[in-house]
């Protein structure tokens, strides 16, 4: 089951976990239940430590795969440690994704979990985002036609592929910009320019 906020940031919370349904009670013992992706960080200046905090099945051999919400960076986006650090271009919101991975002792057994969350990196001195100035990118889910409202004034935005590709930007007049037709469905994550701020968003297209 997955669980996904459809109210301001899209995905800002996601769970995927698995639901049992049968006759019998209670329902049968999963092994992959024991897998349980979770992770903390700690901000140092634009450096984010992570820690991977998950439990898993006893003797099973882990894979981890992280996603720092970071598209711009490239190759660096990703990463199989287990406890990995990442540097981000600057102060913002980050969508950060660990994907947990488990093989029994005997190998008959593979299992997977998801952890997804927002990361904050903070301006310098203690300001965080909300001294930032908010803003809410609507709609998102969105089409062709994007809007803008808040403290802040957005003046550009940049939008990013899962690969780390630029695939567009523009000028964000009278608080809206306009989305081109070529754009596939799909999620993107969004680099946008305001007046206090650079903030970090994620879009879902869809037409």
């Amino acid at each position: 089951m997955v669980v996904n906020e459809t109210v301001g940031v899209v995905g800002a919370d996601v769970r995927v976990d698995n639901i049992c349904l049968s006759s019998r009670n209670p329902c049968p013992t999963d092994p992959c239940d024991s897998l349980d992706a979770n992770f903390s960080y700690v901000v140092s200046g634009n450096t984010v430590n992570f820690t991977d905090i998950s439990t898993s099945p006893t003797g099973s051999t882990l894979g981890w795969n992280w996603d720092f919400g970071d598209p711009p960076s490239g190759l660096l986006n990703t990463s199989t440690l287990q406890n990995p650090s990442h540097l981000y271009p600057g102060p913002g919101i980050y969508f950060v994704c660990l994907y947990l991975s488990s093989v029994s002792s005997d190998g008959l057994t593979s299992c997977h979990d998801t952890f997804c969350i927002d990361v904050i990196v903070p301006s310098p001195v203690g300001i965080n985002e909300e001294n930032m100035g908010s803003l809410v990118m609507s709609p998102n889910p969105a089409d062709e036609h994007l809007q803008f409202r808040g403290t802040a004034v957005a003046e550009k935005i940049t939008l990013y592929n899962s690969l780390g590709q630029k695939v567009f930007e523009s000028a964000v007049k009278n608080n809206a910009a306009d989305l081109p037709r070529s754009l596939a469905e799909g999620v993107y994550y969004a680099v946008i320019e305001t007046d206090t701020g650079t903030l970090h968003r994620k879009l879902m297209i869809k037409r």
